[in-house]
């Protein structure tokens, strides 16, 4: 029994390593991954990571290719749209000290250098879980968020790019406020 739940322990380190890895674009779409590497990358054994790939697999982060191996997958672009309509419909009347914490949320966003993009990322994400939290929903967000990777990987890229202007962003989130 112990060691089957070190084995789980062990599964779940490499399940979060790989999916932030896959979030944060550290292996990008079509990446072919390699249990081996990753196993000496990560000192994580490859039955952990093998089986971390079943549960990436189910939430569309990597394919299995017949003879040729398993891969971060492309995003999904409808299912990353699906994750903001959801967000949309979840925005409530929210009362007077939840519009406050949104409010910190923004002004905290607001306050950030380009060279805080992680941190800005990071906030994002809480303002829209706020958002579910405030209309009841919290049980949906966990739900999307293991699900709908996609968004969040879209949303990373997006923030990563060259150039980008996080004005957008921030004013998105002013209207949903």
């Amino acid at each position: 029994m112990e060691q089957r739940q070190h084995n789980q322990s062990l599964q779940d380190q490499a399940y979060n390593a790989l999916r932030s890895k896959i979030i944060y674009a550290e292996l990008k779409p079509g990446t072919r991954l390699s249990a081996i590497g990753l196993e000496k990358e990560t000192g994580i054994g490859r039955t952990p990571i093998r089986e971390s790939f079943v549960r990436l697999r189910e939430q569309e982060l990597v394919e299995t290719r017949p003879k040729s191996g398993t891969y971060v997958s492309k995003i999904s672009m409808e299912r990353a749209e699906n994750a903001c309509f959801l967000l949309i419909k979840c925005c409530s009347a929210a009362s007077p000290e939840q519009k406050h914490r949104l409010e910190q949320i923004l002004v905290e966003s607001e306050s950030l250098g380009h060279s805080e993009t992680r941190r800005f990322f990071d906030l994002d994400n809480l303002f829209h879980e706020t958002c579910f939290a405030i209309a009841g929903r919290h049980m949906l967000w966990d739900w999307m968020k293991s699900v709908n990777t996609h968004f969040e990987r879209y949303n990373w890229l997006r923030m990563v790019s060259q150039d980008l202007d996080w004005e957008p962003i921030r004013r998105q989130d002013r209207r949903i406020l």
